[in-house]
Formats: structure tokens, sequence, C-alpha cells
């Protein structure tokens, strides 16, 4: 729900969003990456770490406003081990780089 209101905010009302605020939003959506959510076997929600991942993507994508911010972000991430230090964690951040573009 987070990711789908930053989203929002980002796509139909900018020009409300200060550059302090734009810098927030960007620290608190990124500090859920990598996702690496499994949800427990008797889930009765239905998310998966796939739709966690893809609502983060179209919250950081959602805006050529955050270009500046992801797209560092993401190259860093790209090739940074302590992201997760997976190869899922680096195509999660090249599949976000790739939105972003």
């Amino acid at each position: 729900l987070a990711f789908a209101i930053s989203k929002q905010v980002l796509e139909e009302a900018p020009q409300c969003v200060s550059d302090d605020t734009l810098n927030a939003v960007f620290e608190s959506l990124t500090s859920y990456f990598p996702i690496t959510f499994t949800p427990p076997k008797d889930d009765k929600y239905g998310i998966t770490g796939e739709d966690l991942k893809a609502a983060l993507s179209r919250a950081i994508a959602s805006s050529t406003r955050m270009a500046p911010l992801s797209i560092p972000f993401l190259l860093d991430s790209s090739k940074d081990v302590t992201v997760g230090d997976n190869d899922a964690a680096i195509a999660d951040a090249l599949d976000l780089l790739g939105a972003c573009a």
C-alpha cells in the first residue's frame, strides 16, 4: 500500500512534492531494496515477493524526478555485493534500472 501511495503522489501531483519530500520518499522506498520477502505457507493475504518487487519498481520509476536519485543508487546496487550478496539482488537492481530508463 505504501508503494502504491508513493507512486500515485509522484505521478499525479509531482508539483506538490518538494525536493526534501522527494528525497524522503526515495530514502523510504529504497530502504526496502532488495526485497527478499517469502510469504509464510499459510499466508491468507496472498502477497508474494514478486508482488512487492513490482510495486516497488512502479513507485521508484513513477517520476522522472526520481531518476537523479534512483539511477546512481541502482548502478551502485548492481555492483555492490552487500546488497544481498547474491545474483538475484543484482538482477533486481538491473531490472529496476531498466524500468527507470
